[in-house]
């Protein structure tokens, strides 16, 4: 019996003993499995340099999840004259990206390298459990103190600037110093109210945010407080003022010579002056007065001052003029539920009729015996109907869109918005061949007015409040040329100065009138959006 036990202890110990070591050596292998790295295949479809620095911690971005695993890897902050991959392997729920700089002579620079690969591997399941791994072959990232946000804040706050277009920024090496030299362009300075814009440019030590050097410009020229209503190049400008007296609220309006800087106060309105534009020779002002819910039209000789009313007595309402020569302005009367078209002839001293329409009209423009007209669609949308008209002839439906005018005899432009994208896109219409030009840009306008006989000026819509970019588009073969970057859709030129007139209201200042003042183009910082 003794016998039997002894057996059965020696086959237990045998048993514990062999499954023991079976369990151990199952363990060893998984751990061992683990470590192994799988080489992935892979496809580099692009490698940029990036010098935008808004972050420059390496990270990894997967882009598409679908058949093909897209990932855009962001290597960090390093010196180098491009990228490449050695390999990307795979262990367990690790994707390893073995990353090497390349270093060609002359050509390193400091950027934040993006790398857009693609991993065609079925075996790879669960995406969103793998973790992604950037491994350095030969290079150390750089770590700055302050990155470009940081020092753009700084900046900011300690110069008291407000930047309504993006600066550039630029991160450059300094006997191993490494620095952010940034311009900014066509900038407030708050400090300085009777020149308020400026170019200005800092270098900063990137590591201890000390200032090393700094530069002000000043690129505008004050006129004066107002707004402005018309512009005649080179030397003929209209604005106006509000005046707060106790408890009467008035405007004046004033002629701004931008050749000798003589001011002239020409009329004080009662009510608002909702609008006021020169004739072709700058010699009369046709103004439109508002008081309470009725309007007053007026033409003023700018040479002694003298306001004629010219408003017919049963005109109620009248918000639409425009001379079509040096005698004869063209407004509309809209105090009813229909428009009517008038002329005045400035040498007779008489108002006609010129058509009743069968709609109420938003806006008009007329040239020779041609006229445009947008209806009044009494709706929220920014496309409206244009009618086209040739005296003797019945209103025709031309488009929809806004802003319409005639660029010549032959063409009508006009914006249309995109209403998904909030988007305003430029058209032109060929009236004889009663047809789009197919030559349409992929532009937000927020503006546009003719130059010449062949171009238009666009003021393009950037990212941010008052940021824009004017261009110069030439309507025959469809070429745009970059200009400037500005801070208002709505500027006055003077192409033959180079100068341009702009009013605005200083940030954080909004209780102020606006301010008028003056810019040399040539200071303007110029930048082609599309490249």
């Amino acid at each position: 019996m003794k016998k039997i036990l002894f057996l059965f202890s020696i086959i237990t110990l045998i048993i514990v003993s062999t499954t023991g070591c079976s369990t151990n050596k199952k363990n060893s292998f998984l751990f061992t499995k683990n470590l192994e790295e799988k080489p992935l295949s892979y496809k580099i479809e692009k490698i940029v340099l990036s010098k935008g620095f808004q972050s420059i911690e390496p990270n990894t971005e997967i882009i598409n999840k679908g058949n093909n695993l897209k990932i855009l890897v962001t290597v960090g902050l390093i010196e180098c004259s491009g990228v490449t991959i050695d390999k990307i392997t795979q262990s367990g729920n690790d994707i390893n990206i073995y990353i090497e700089r390349l270093l060609e002579k002359g050509k390193t620079q400091l950027s934040i390298p993006q790398i857009m690969i693609s991993i065609d591997e079925p075996t790879i399941e669960k995406l969103d459990k793998l973790n992604y791994n950037i491994i350095n072959q030969n290079y150390e990232t750089i770590t700055l103190k302050f990155n470009k946000n940081q020092i753009l804040n700084k900046i900011c706050s300690q110069y008291n600037i407000s930047p309504n277009t993006m600066p550039i920024v630029n991160l450059i090496k300094r006997n191993n110093q490494l620095l952010w030299d940034i311009s900014f362009n066509n900038i407030f300075d708050k400090k300085n109210y009777k020149s308020p814009i400026i170019n200005f440019h800092v270098k900063v030590d990137a590591n201890t945010g000390k200032i090393l050097d700094s530069k002000k410009e000043n690129i505008s020229t004050y006129i004066d407080n107002g707004t402005i209503l018309d512009y005649v190049p080179s030397n003929h400008l209209l604005y106006k003022q509000q005046i707060e007296d106790e408890d009467n609220i008035y405007e004046k309006l004033w002629y701004y010579n931008t050749e000798n800087g003589e001011k002239k106060k020409l009329y004080t309105s009662k009510g608002k002056i909702q609008s006021a534009i020169f004739n072709p020779n700058a010699e009369y002002i046709s103004l439109i007065e508002l008081n309470d819910d009725k309007t007053d039209l007026y033409v003023i000789n700018i040479l002694d001052g003298t306001a004629y009313k010219i408003t017919a007595v049963d005109c109620i309402y009248t918000n639409l003029m425009k001379w079509i020569n040096e005698n004869t302005l063209l407004f509309i009367d809209n105090s009813g539920s229909k428009s009517t078209l008038l002329r005045y002839d400035l040498e007779k001293n008489n108002t006609t009729v010129q058509f009743n329409l069968d709609i109420s009209v938003e806006d008009f423009d007329a040239l020779g015996d041609n006229f445009l007209f947008i209806k009044n669609n009494e709706d929220e949308s920014l496309n409206k109907t244009i009618y086209f008209k040739k005296k003797g002839t019945e209103l025709k439906e031309l488009a929809q869109g806004f802003k319409a005018n005639f660029f010549n005899e032959n063409y009508v432009v006009y914006l249309k918005n995109i209403e998904k994208e909030d988007k305003n896109i430029l058209h032109v219409y060929d009236i004889e061949k009663q047809q789009e030009v197919n030559n349409l840009l992929d532009y937000d306008i927020g503006n546009y007015f003719k130059l010449d006989e062949e171009n238009l000026m666009l003021i393009e819509k950037n990212n941010g409040h008052n940021n824009f970019a004017l261009n110069k588009y030439n309507i025959a073969n469809g070429h745009i040329t970059p200009i400037a970057d500005i801070n208002s859709s709505k500027i006055f030129f003077d192409p033959y100065n180079e100068r341009c007139y702009i009013s605005l209201t200083p940030p954080d200042d909004i209780e102020k009138d606006n301010i008028i003042y003056s810019v040399n183009m040539s200071n303007l910082n110029i930048i082609d959006n599309k490249n």
